[in-house]
């Protein structure tokens, strides 16, 4: 990705240059992204933030405007502003080969009276939320999509990702022609190194990740996708035998029992 930053008296962006020009850029800032507001679809509307669905430089994208309102958020915002990070985790997963949408642009107006920043993302019109995925597919196709999944949790945390924000309803399923899946992270805040014992932060991250679908599942399906996990695990190096597998289950059943 071409990634360019700006830092000027009033202001403060990047923007991906293979997407928008550096005028393009200004221009949503110094708008407060009033033409991203045209014809917008609102996804979520809270005291600090607002997500929409928006046209950007005749593309749909994703669009998250924060305007905390906690003076201390506002302060450490000055330093670095959820926004920028968000932009950046983006870049980093990228960076290392894992799928994510896009980063377009992250910004403020320091004269913002709001200290409100943006961060815009390209937007998928044919990837569903996970927790939709696991239940709209049937059979088979179900059967590969939990297997997908498995392996790119294991994947994921092997290369360093590793969130406690990090859930279901933050990966989106992408089926091609073959039905074959691939996963996209979307809504990742920052990446936490991993601490303490590694099969044991991999377990919490697994159940994050799952509670919400997991104990609406089958029994089969609950002992495939366990069994998928673990085998992605050791091809991963997070385990190192197969004997570890009773350990796997008990450890991971007690992660989720206190998820709910």
């Amino acid at each position: 990705m071409d990634i360019h930053k700006v830092s000027e008296s009033h202001y403060k962006f990047s923007y991906n240059r293979e997407i928008l020009t550096e005028s393009e850029a200004k221009e949503l800032i110094v708008s407060d992204g009033a033409y991203l507001k045209e014809n917008q679809e609102i996804l979520c509307r809270t005291s600090d933030v607002e997500s929409f669905i928006a046209n950007c430089s005749d593309r749909k994208i994703f669009a998250r405007k924060t305007s905390p309102s906690k003076w201390w958020k506002r302060i450490f915002g000055r330093w670095m502003t959820a926004s920028e990070t968000y932009f950046e985790t983006a870049c980093a997963i990228r960076d290392i080969g894992l799928y994510t949408p896009r980063p377009i642009f992250t910004g403020y107006d320091l004269r913002s009276e709001s200290y409100s920043s943006f961060f815009v993302r390209e937007y998928l019109d044919d990837a569903i939320e996970l927790d939709e995925a696991i239940f709209h597919f049937e059979g088979r196709t179900k059967v590969q999509l939990l297997k997908a999944f498995a392996y790119f949790v294991a994947e994921i945390y092997s290369k360093g990702i590793y969130n406690c924000h990090l859930c279901s309803r933050n990966v989106l399923a992408q089926p091609d022609e073959k039905v074959q899946f691939s996963f996209w992270v979307v809504d990742l805040d920052k990446r936490h190194k991993v601490w303490g014992s590694y099969r044991k932060t991999y377990v919490k991250f697994l159940a994050r990740l799952t509670f919400g679908f997991y104990d609406k599942l089958n029994m089969d399906d609950q002992n495939f996708f366990l069994n998928q996990c673990f085998d992605a695990a050791l091809k991963n190096n997070i385990y190192s035998r197969p004997s570890y597998l009773s350990q796997f289950n008990k450890s991971f059943k007690r992660a989720i029992n206190r998820k709910n």
